[in-house]
């Protein structure tokens, strides 16, 4: 992983995580492992260094950590805990405190990721080894950012925020170490340490417990003036310049580093001034509805936001604040009217530059297009009575609106129908069949300027009434029609248009009506009476109101049926039969049965139609048929000697008229 450090006002940490080795105490000199090429760690490699003004090593090994840390072979960020004066007293007591969490016996040591390696003494052969070994670890997913911005007067702040992007909730601890580039402590030969600890941004090791997939923030300002080492002397003198903060997110379940970054403070600097304004500077025939434009840029890549002065005199006052675009809609403006205008650009840290003040001057007014390209076009004929009239309109300045005045008749000058129309077509309505329409467009614009149109003219389309209808049924001139017949017939428009009818019906001619606005084409009259002849006529009626009649049809009724039906037992009959089968002709007086007989009847009605038969045993009602051939089936009885049985048949016509046949048979089982 390569170093990385983004500066603003505030700067932009690293994301990473942290490892440590072991280490011995013997003193050597200077050797450096050179990281192969193309080689990139799992996180950046968290160092706290134990150290001390009054310790002859300590002096070396910052000189050796500085050299290697500046090659920028090895990605890893180092803090020097001094934790003794020249006079071996205890310099800061959170370095003490942190001193005793590692059981920090000899001085240098160096603490890796939190321990997970650690090198006692001066010894740079070393250094890569632990430095790699902390740099391949298997770290947690966590993805940190920090921020800190120089208040002024000793202040900083410090915003922190550590995303979980594990599928398990990550529990800790965060240590976020303030520190001076070029510290004000010295080493044993009077030469500064780097990066020495001054205080904590938030209290030493403070809990975090962070959700699967949730953000940790936190939010500090840290004030060197309430802060001081056991000399008794504050850090109200630090400079934003010479400030670098770590900040390392450790595991509970390891006390390891799983993720560390850090950030430094430069300068802020404004702005660039605005420029490029569009309308140019001193333009003129500028559009009324012109936007205003300009072009702004920050050194630092800061976010801008603009302030906009505007108006007719030439110190312009506050017309919008904060507007995150370079352009601003400035809505209408008036006709020849000169306008003055300017631009302050202000960065996300409240540096800004003003630009110079610059005008312009707004053109005529044009009056609105003439209206043209009529539709229907000028003399048309044929057109439908609820067609729409549209026109082309429009104003050659692009701000300008257009409302057009129609006048709209079957006169010439047409009268006024409708003013203030906004859009360029019309619907006037269903209009008259067969009549010459006269129109007129007016389009003025939000200015007052107009254009008149020609007076055109068009003809609406004549309408047919529909065809005569036709095709009757009951035809006309027929007889013997049911009494419960219905009528219909056929129609068409040839315009298409829809049509309803008025029906007339009755025994007198010419019928009288019975029924009006008929959507279809027939019509139920109800029972009739028979051998009765009746007369009808359908007027059809189109949608436009006109009509037409068909001639008077008629047809007379059947004839009432007042005679009975024939019905006939054709079995049992005239022999002896045996389980429904005929074994004997006629030998004896009585027919005889034995076993299980079909009886069967025909019956015949030349009027209205047989109905039904019914057949009764000795009086009592066995069953009915509907259908010829007329039957039943008589299942055997219990065994009687000589027992005689009356079969009876009654068919019924559909008139109600009856007939009965007999038969006497002997039926044995």
């Amino acid at each position: 992983m390569k170093k990385k450090i983004v500066c603003m006002i505030v700067c932009i940490l690293f994301l990473s995580t942290i490892v440590g080795t072991i280490s011995s105490t013997t003193k050597s000199t200077i050797i450096l492992n050179e990281m192969p090429s193309g080689m990139s760690y799992t996180h950046t490699v968290f160092l706290e260094v134990a150290t001390s003004q009054n310790c002859k090593p300590c002096h070396y090994w910052n000189q050796n950590i500085n050299q290697v840390y500046n090659s920028g072979s090895y990605d890893f960020e180092y803090v020097e805990m001094i934790e003794f004066d020249h006079e071996g007293e205890v310099l800061n007591e959170e370095v003490k405190d942190w001193s005793n969490i590692y059981y920090i016996g000899s001085y240098p040591t160096s603490i890796f990721d939190g321990d997970y390696r650690r090198l006692v003494g001066d010894h740079p052969e070393q250094l890569s080894e632990k430095l790699d070994a902390c740099g391949n670890r298997i770290v947690k997913d966590l993805t940190a950012n920090m921020t800190v911005s120089w208040l002024g007067d000793a202040k900083i702040n410090v915003d922190i925020t550590i995303q979980n992007n594990e599928g398990t909730q990550y529990n800790g601890y965060i240590r976020a170490c303030i520190t001076e580039i070029i510290s004000r402590y010295d080493t044993y030969y009077n030469e500064p340490y780097h990066f020495g600890f001054i205080g904590y941004a938030f209290p030493m090791n403070t809990a975090i417990s962070i959700p699967a997939g949730s953000t940790y923030t936190n939010s500090v300002i840290w004030d060197g003036n309430e802060h001081q080492d056991n000399h008794g002397d504050d850090f109200g003198d630090i400079t934003p310049s010479n400030i670098k903060v770590y900040l390392g997110v450790f595991n509970n379940a390891n006390d390891y580093v799983d993720e560390a970054v850090m950030a430094l403070i430069t300068s802020n600097n404004p702005p660039n001034e605005p420029s490029s304004p569009s309308p140019t500077d001193g333009a003129t025939d500028v559009d009324i509805d012109a936007d205003l434009s300009w072009t702004c840029s920050d050194p630092d890549s800061d976010t801008l936001s603009y302030d906009v002065y505007f108006g007719n005199v030439s110190d312009p006052p506050l017309i919008a604040s904060d507007i995150a675009l370079t352009s601003y809609d400035l809505g209408l403006m008036n006709v020849e009217e000169t306008y003055f205008w300017k631009i302050v650009a202000e960065d996300s840290f409240g540096a800004s530059t003003e630009g110079p003040i610059w005008s312009f001057t707004t053109g005529l007014n044009d009056p609105p297009y003439v209206p043209s390209n009529p539709d229907p076009s000028d003399g048309a004929t044929g057109v439908g009575i609820n067609a729409d009239i549209s026109w082309s309109g429009g104003d050659p300045n692009p701000g300008d609106t257009v409302t057009y005045d129609i006048y709209f008749g079957t006169i010439s000058p047409p009268p006024l129908l409708v003013t203030n129309h906004p859009n360029t077509n019309y619907n006037p309505g269903t209009m008259v069949f067969n009549t010459k329409y006269y129109w007129e467009i007016v389009a003025e614009d939000n200015y007052g300027e107009n254009s008149t149109g020609p007076i055109w003219s068009f003809t609406t389309i004549s309408n047919n009434p529909p065809n005569p209808p036709s095709n009757p049924n009951p035809s006309n001139g027929t007889s013997d029609i049911d009494i419960d017949a219905g009528l219909s017939w056929t129609c068409i428009d040839p315009d298409g248009d829809t049509l309803h009818y008025t029906v007339y019906f009755g025994d007198a001619s010419p019928p009288p009506e019975v029924a009006s606005n008929i959507q279809v084409n027939t019509y139920n009259p109800g029972a009739m009476n028979y051998n009765t002849k009746y007369y009808w006529k359908i007027v059809a009626w189109d949608e436009n109101g006109a009509s037409t009649s068909s001639p008077i049809w008629s047809f007379t009724t059947e004839q009432l049926d007042t005679k009975a039906p024939n019905v006939k037992i054709t079995k049992p009959k005239f022999g002896l039969y045996l389980f429904n089968i005929k074994i004997l002709p006629r030998i004896f007086r009585i027919t005889k049965v034995i076993g299980t007989i079909t009886i069967e009847a025909n019956s015949t009605d030349a009027d209205s139609g047989i109905e039904k038969v019914e057949f009764y045993i000795n009086g009592i009602f066995v069953g009915n048929d509907t259908s010829e051939p007329y039957t039943f089936n008589w299942n055997w009885i219990r065994p009687r000697l000589f027992h005689l049985f009356i079969i009876k048949a009654i068919a019924y016509d559909n008139a109600g008229n009856t007939d009965v046949n007999r038969v006497i048979i002997r039926k044995y089982l």
